[in-house]
């Protein structure tokens, strides 16, 4: 019997990133980390910084504030982005950069690193800069990751079809906070928008709002969610404190339903828990 794509969705990869997405994700951060990032020349030269730059520069601290040393630093994060190849010109990097910044809150070099692997997916899926800044940040943030873990991930998704129509910045973005007050990670969030996709979906975001609102009647000690989990065989009380306490046992706890779900054979009565826990989206 076909598994309800949702449900495909949520469960097969079993708490894992799939062997194939996690090797894809190894070969994107490794390019990313191998990169020389210390304005190694590709295909710009630098030879007139002039009145070009000297905008770009007043442009950069007009947009983030900065001023003296911490203005030349940025100045200097320019350069060695541009020198990459990166950007259409200074004005362009340095809109970067600060889209990065305020998005983020980075510094330094990771900073640098961040914008530069901005850039770098705009490249290549014609993706914002400042938009994909917003769904990096979401992920560091909520997953407590890095840049380069970060935007390799997004990569991944768009890679392997997860942006099929276009929202897949903004469902990182938005649903972060869900997967990951689940104790699900990063891997296990992008996975699971992949599986998504795979499934035959017709927006990802439909992943992102099932799982926000499992996290919402997981936790609500409704009758309605109450009867759900019984329904599966689960003891509702243990089930709305593990909810509650998020991290590891919340992620058992959402694995543990997710796999009952998957075991029903009766397909009504499997609808029917599904939609109580996870809404109409099921």
């Amino acid at each position: 019997m076909a598994k309800n794509k949702m449900l495909q969705a949520v469960v097969s990869l079993a708490g894992t990133i799939d062997p194939s997405l996690g090797k894809a994700l190894d070969d994107v951060t490794g390019k990313l980390k191998n990169v020389n990032w210390k304005a190694v020349a590709v295909g710009k030269y630098l030879a007139d910084l002039g009145n070009e730059y000297n905008t770009a520069i007043n442009q950069l601290s007009a947009a983030t504030g900065a001023t003296g040393d911490e203005l030349d630093a940025l100045g200097e994060s320019v350069k060695n982005i541009y020198a990459q190849g990166l950007g259409d010109d200074f004005a362009d990097v340095a809109d970067g950069l600060a889209a990065t910044q305020q998005a983020s809150d980075l510094t330094g070099e990771a900073l640098e690193r961040a914008t530069a692997a901005g850039f770098n997916l705009r490249d290549v899926f014609d993706y914002d800069v400042s938009e994909s800044a917003r769904a990096a940040s979401a992920l560091m943030k909520n997953f407590s990751i890095d840049a380069e873990e970060a935007y390799g991930l997004i990569a991944v998704g768009a890679q392997n079809g997860a942006d099929k129509n276009g929202d897949l910045l903004d469902t990182l973005n938005e649903y972060s906070p869900q997967f990951a007050a689940l104790g699900l990670s990063a891997d296990q969030f992008i996975g699971t928008l992949v599986e998504g996709a795979d499934a035959g979906l017709f927006s990802i975001d439909k992943v992102g709002d099932a799982v926000k609102e499992f996290n919402i009647r997981a936790k609500d000690g409704s009758d309605t969610s109450r009867e759900a989990f019984e329904s599966l065989g689960l003891n509702a009380d243990k089930m709305f404190a593990a909810f509650a306490a998020g991290g590891d046992t919340a992620e058992a706890a959402f694995f543990d339903t997710v796999e009952a779900l998957n075991s029903m054979d009766d397909p009504l009565a499997r609808n029917a828990a599904g939609v109580a826990l996870f809404g109409t989206q099921f």
